[in-house]
């Protein structure tokens, strides 16, 4: 998928627990993804450069370690959905209390 000019939104399978480097790396037409409960670990650059990505919806209670520079260069991206009892550990995790954190 890295440098795929097809995809809009991607929903990741459920049997998905890592998000490997650079794996959606420079997706110019990304605007979404859904990321399951599974996910643990979302590695360095994943989302790297996805300009255009404006929504991120976490279904994980326990935010997943993030790489350094995870969604690096997602000039967008602001806002992360992610579970209502789910918002305070969003809020104090690396990473993603970068964000706004807004219930899904």
């Amino acid at each position: 998928s890295y440098k795929c000019t097809g995809l809009s939104h991607i929903t990741l399978s459920e049997s998905t627990t890592e998000i490997c480097y650079g794996a959606f790396y420079d997706c110019a037409n990304l605007t979404s993804v859904s990321i399951p409960v599974s996910v643990t670990t979302i590695e360095y650059m994943a989302f790297g450069n996805c300009a255009n990505l404006t929504k991120v919806y976490c279904k994980a209670l326990t935010p997943p370690a993030l790489g350094v520079n995870a969604f690096s260069l997602c000039s967008s991206l602001q806002t992360v959905y992610v579970p209502a009892s789910a918002v305070d550990a969003y809020n104090n995790a690396d990473g993603w209390k970068d964000f706004q954190i807004v219930v899904e």
